[in-house]
């Protein structure tokens, strides 16, 4: 089976800071411990986490899960959200991190990016920017504040979730749900199904 790598783009400026940073921290660490629970995924599975503030920063380098140190995952936070640079080094990693080959059945599946950001992004996005060489599988914003320019998030991605909860109390579902949606992209069928958000996340909006 063809190996699935998932970046996680995380707004790491000034104003991810306190209980919202810890939630963030634990829920991941959590959500890769539920990971290493399936076989399938610790074979199949490589992660990266990519902190973005003024200057983005390398968090985790891609890695299966397996050798994952899960501890040592912590957002250190400064600045401001400039999502135009983190686009670009997440495109500079994907270059460098993602096998491809003439052989379909050897290549890297097309990436998972799923951002989580608390701040609306300094300066506004180039749309060219976002998928500049199809080299994305999936692109997936989650906001993590009501503050957060929700026709923005929906023009990033291709499939929008975001969140309107200030208290972040319903993250851990979505994580539940992106789970299930790592099992589909595992398989070869169609790149555009989608697992049903559960009834804890009825309070998002989705963008289908």
């Amino acid at each position: 089976m063809r190996r699935l790598p998932i970046y996680f783009l995380i707004d790491s400026s000034g104003g991810m800071q306190g209980e919202i940073k810890h939630i963030v921290e634990n829920v991941l660490q959590v959500f890769f411990c539920s990971l290493r629970s399936n076989p399938e995924f610790i074979e199949n599975v490589a992660i990266s986490v990519i902190g973005v503030s003024s200057v983005s920063k390398l968090i985790l380098e891609l890695q299966t899960i397996e050798v994952i140190n899960i501890a040592g995952i912590k957002i250190e936070t400064l600045g401001v959200f400039n999502l135009k640079d983190g686009l670009k080094y997440l495109h500079n990693r994907i270059e460098g991190d993602v096998y491809e080959s003439e052989n379909p059945g050897y290549r890297d599946k097309k990436p998972l990016i799923v951002l989580l950001n608390i701040r609306n992004p300094i300066p506004k996005l180039d749309e060219k920017i976002i998928n500049p060489k199809n080299k994305i599988g999936l692109f997936i914003s989650y906001a993590l504040s009501n503050e957060v320019d929700y026709q923005f998030q929906n023009e990033l991605s291709n499939y929008g979730i975001n969140m309107i909860d200030e208290q972040f109390e319903k993250l851990p579902f979505f994580f539940k749900w992106f789970i299930e949606l790592i099992e589909i992209r595992l398989q070869d069928f169609t790149q555009h199904q989608m697992p049903k958000l559960p009834n804890e996340l009825k309070f998002l909006k989705e963008n289908l």
